[in-house]
Formats: C-alpha cells, sequence, structure tokens
C-alpha cells in the first residue's frame, strides 16, 4: 500500500472515532434534552394519573421520573416512581383523612367530613344541605361519610384519563384547603386578601406539592373551574337563601298574625281571668261573712241550747215536784174519800136507827 493509502486509511479511522465521538456526545445531549422536555411536560402537565398513563410512544410516564427528581418533590418525598401518580397522591389523602376521621369525637367526624363535602359540592343546593347538616349537630356520620367515599370511589374507576386526572385534582385540590393547617390557613388568607395578579399560592407548602402532581396548567384549570363553580354555586346560594328568607318572611307574617289572634285571646282570657279572681275574692270575702254568721248563729243556738238544758233542768225538777204534790194530793183525796164513805156509812146506819121504833 503506497503510503497516500496508509495516511487515507488512518485519516479514515479517526474520522470513525471522530464520528463515534460526536455521536455518543449527541446521544447524550438528546437524552438531556429529551428529559427536560419530560420534566418540562410534568412541570406543565402534572405527574401522571395511574401507571396505565403513557407517553405518545406508548412508554409508562412513571418510568422516566429519576430518584433525584422523587426525593425532591415538596411535602415528603418518595421512595419509588410507583409512588408518583395521582391516584397513589389520591389514596395518601385518603389514609390522611381516615387517620384524621379516627382520631375525632363524633362531633368532629362530621364537623370535618361536612367541610370536605361542602367544598367538594357541585351545586347550591348540596353545598346548603352540607352547612345546615353540619350546622343542626347532628352525630350520625354515615350519610356524609358514604358520600365522602362515594366520591373517592368515581374518581378512582374513572375510565378516561383526562376525566380521572380532573377528578382527582379536584379532590386534591378541596381537600387541601380543608385539611390546611391554621398557619397554612392564615398563610392562605394572607394571599387570597392580595390582589389576583400578585398571588402566588405556591409559597404554600401543600400547594407547592399540588402544584408537583396537576402542574400549572393542571392546578391554573382547577382554580379556574373551582372559582367558576364558586361564582356559580353563589349565584345559586343567593337563590336558595332569597326563597328561604321569602318563605321566612311569609311565615313570619302568618305567625305574626297567629300571635296577634293569640294575644288578643289571651288579654280576652286574661279580662277573664281578672274577673273571675274579682269574684272568687268577692266569693271568699261573702263565703267568710257566712262563715261568721254561722259562728255566731252556732254560738247563738249552742247558748240557746244550753239555755234550753237548764230550763229543761229547771222544768224536770218542778215536774218531779208537782208529780210528789200530785201523789200527796191522791193520797190526801183518797182519805178524804175513805173517811166521806166512813161518814156516810155512819150517817146511813144512824138513819137506820133514826127509822127503827
Amino acid at each position: 500500500m503506497s503510503l497516500f493509502g496508509k495516511v487515507l486509511a488512518v485519516l479514515n479511522v479517526v474520522a470513525a472515532l471522530a464520528f463515534m465521538a460526536l455521536l455518543a456526545m449527541d446521544y447524550g445531549k438528546r437524552k438531556q434534552w429529551n428529559y427536560a422536555v419530560f420534566r418540562h411536560d410534568l412541570a406543565m402537565e402534572g405527574l401522571p394519573v395511574d401507571e396505565e398513563d403513557r407517553t405518545v410512544r406508548g412508554r409508562q410516564k412513571y418510568k422516566d421520573l429519576d430518584e433525584e427528581f422523587l426525593k425532591n418533590i415538596p411535602g415528603g418525598g418518595l421512595k419509588s416512581p410507583e409512588e408518583a401518580t395521582l391516584q397513589e397522591e389520591l389514596g395518601r389523602l385518603d389514609n390522611r383523612i381516615k387517620e384524621r376521621f379516627n382520631q375525632a369525637n363524633p362531633a368532629e367526624k362530621v364537623r370535618l367530613l361536612c367541610d370536605l363535602l361542602i367544598a367538594l359540592a357541585r351545586t347550591g343546593s348540596d353545598r346548603v344541605k352540607w352547612l345546615d347538616y353540619k350546622a343542626s349537630g347532628n352525630l350520625a356520620y354515615a350519610e356524609p361519610l358514604a358520600v365522602l367515599e362515594k366520591e373517592f370511589k368515581d374518581a378512582r374507576e374513572n375510565k378516561d384519563l383526562g376525566g380521572k386526572r380532573r377528578a382527582i385534582g379536584r379532590i386534591l385540590l378541596h381537600a387541601t384547603e380543608v385539611l390546611a393547617t391554621p398557619d397554612e390557613k392564615t398563610a392562605l388568607a394572607a394571599e387570597m386578601a392580595k390582589r389576583p395578579e400578585e398571588r402566588d399560592l405556591t409559597t404554600i407548602p401543600p400547594y407547592k406539592r399540588l402544584l408537583v402532581f396537576l402542574g400549572v396548567r393542571g392546578l391554573a384549570q382547577e382554580l379556574e373551574e373551582q372559582a367558576a363553580l364558586n361564582t356559580r354555586l353563589t349565584a345559586e346560594v343567593r337563590k336558595i337563601l332569597q326563597h328561604q328568607r321569602q318563605t321566612y318572611i311569609a311565615r313570619y307574617n302568618s305567625l305574626l298574625q297567629l300571635l296577634q289572634v293569640k294575644h288578643h285571646e289571651w288579654q280576652q282570657l286574661d279580662d277573664l281571668l281578672r274577673l273571675a279572681e274579682i269574684q272568687a275574692l268577692e266569693e271568699e270575702r261573702q263565703a267568710g261573712e257566712q262563715k261568721r254568721l254561722v259562728d255566731g248563729l252556732t254560738a247563738n243556738l249552742e247558748a240557746a241550747r244550753n239555755d234550753t238544758d237548764r230550763e229543761l233542768q229547771t222544768l224536770k225538777q218542778r215536774q218531779e215536784e208537782l208529780f210528789a204534790e200530785r201523789k200527796k194530793l191522791r193520797d190526801t183525796i183518797a182519805g178524804l174519800q175513805e173517811k166521806e164513805a166512813l161518814i156516810r156509812k155512819y150517817e146511813a146506819q144512824l138513819s137506820s136507827k133514826e127509822q127503827k121504833p
């Protein structure tokens, strides 16, 4: 081989090595760019819905999540890519709610469930229903618990990935507000007090984590839907309150009229009661007078009875004396009759003696 051929062969080898090095550099840069695009898509769209959420090439999205990304997720890092899905985050939220629910007393359980259902309400009537349930003091929590469990079940079993993402995102957003600590609620109130263009909810840890899972576009969409829903619910609640107000006014006027009638009846009864009291006092006075009269007559009768007893006793004594005198008189008359009979006898004897010669 000539010298030129040898030089050309060496140049071909060098060119091949240079091409392979360039190819390796291009592949590494391409891989970095692809991952950067993937991270950008995650930041915009959020983490995968579940393990079946795939890229346009059919690759499962969760498999492209690296350990460094999982470790730096706000609010607590994750150990494996399988945990970095919306469905898994919904499961962790469910466990948080159950843990707080199991530690609460019956009144706190009802309050927790009603707060979640009020936040998740889609209609004004539902919101008013759970507001009234919460204010009623009812300690039975079976009904609100069943409704909340159905919300979670429907979100998990949604077959449409887009619908499932929205359903889970809606629950995560509203539950984050309800389960926030007092400090987080204070920080949220401070942010909401700012002008819309100055608000930044991602300064609050739970919303920073929510931003990772839902993505900028997903979180913005959920916030917009929440604002639209709140506007609609506000209008519905106003209508319900207006209807309740009108019903209350009608009921109030009806009760007022009834109260006026009852007041008039009460006045009549009060007048009758006063008249009855006056009559009772008069009857009591008359009864007192009659009692005094009866007592006086009773005393007079007792005195007359005593006088009569004394008179009868005196009359009895006189009767006994008269009886004794009558007895003496009878004895005297009997003696006189005997003497008269004896005189008659003597007269007869004397007369007979005078008639004899």
